[in-house]
């Protein structure tokens, strides 16, 4: 069974409805808590405040990009924080753009339009590993 938090960080409604019917659906029996945030400072501060088993974040959002939060993420000092999971989940799909997440402690890359069982393949994979953090 498959059990916590996971943050979705995206400042479309659209895409954050979208994201967490989804995984909601597909995790229906499990004891999984969906948080969303629709700014990055808001991101960061319910990752910071909730420690989830994985995030969704976005890369273009206005204020705090999604790289800015990333780039948080991992320099924080709470080990919880820093080596929590994310999955980037954005329209940019340039290779620099892919490598850079990557580089910069992205898990795994998604771009939008998301398919949906892509989406939860990527997520069921990242959440049922042994390299979650305590």
């Amino acid at each position: 069974m498959v059990t916590g938090k996971i943050v979705i960080v995206d400042d479309d409604p659209d895409i954050l409805s979208l994201v967490m019917s989804t995984i909601r659906k597909f995790y229906k029996n499990h004891q999984v808590e969906i948080l969303a945030a629709d700014t990055g400072k808001a991101g960061l501060e319910l990752i910071e405040r909730e420690h989830p088993r994985l995030v969704l974040l976005d890369i273009q959002m206005p204020g705090m990009d999604g790289m800015e939060v990333l780039h948080h993420i991992r320099a924080s000092r709470d080990k919880r924080v820093a080596r929590v999971p994310v999955l980037m989940l954005t329209v940019k799909r340039d290779a620099d753009t892919v490598i850079e997440a990557i580089q910069k402690g992205a898990t795994d890359y998604l771009v939008k339009p998301v398919n949906r069982e892509e989406l939860m393949s990527r997520v069921k994979k990242i959440l049922e590993s042994d390299k979650l953090p305590d």
